[in-house]
């Protein structure tokens, strides 16, 4: 069954899984990707991980695909970010008025001082 995937609007194929159809997008390109009688052939690839690193490498591929699209950089923004932002910022600003008002109070005692200072030398 081969039909076009919402998120990136490319023809995809369902396989069951644990009777839950997964979709397979199906126009991935497998170029790189070396057969496993060539990478069984290669003991030292597989000593070194060689299949792993190439499938990691290629999903990883795959997500920053993923992400580099306009409408999950905006889904990312909307649900994750913008949230987690409001999060820090509503645990945090108690303190960050706080440390204004010290500030602001530093600043009135140097000036109360300062004029002290001046009408000392005055005198």
């Amino acid at each position: 069954m081969t039909h076009v995937c919402a998120s990136s609007m490319s023809p995809t194929t369902s396989i069951p899984f644990n009777n839950i159809p997964v979709n397979i997008p199906v126009n991935i390109p497998v170029n790189n990707i070396p057969s496993i009688n060539s990478i069984s052939a290669n003991k030292k690839s597989l000593k070194d991980g060689g299949i792993i690193k190439i499938i990691v490498n290629k999903l990883l591929d795959l997500i920053v695909i993923e992400i580099n699209n306009a409408e999950m950089k905006e889904n990312i923004q909307k649900k994750i970010i913008y949230p987690l932002l409001y999060m820090i910022y509503s645990q945090l600003y108690p303190y960050i008025y706080t440390f204004i008002i010290i500030i602001i109070l530093m600043f009135l005692i140097l000036i109360s001082l300062l004029i002290c200072f001046i009408m000392y030398l005055k005198k």
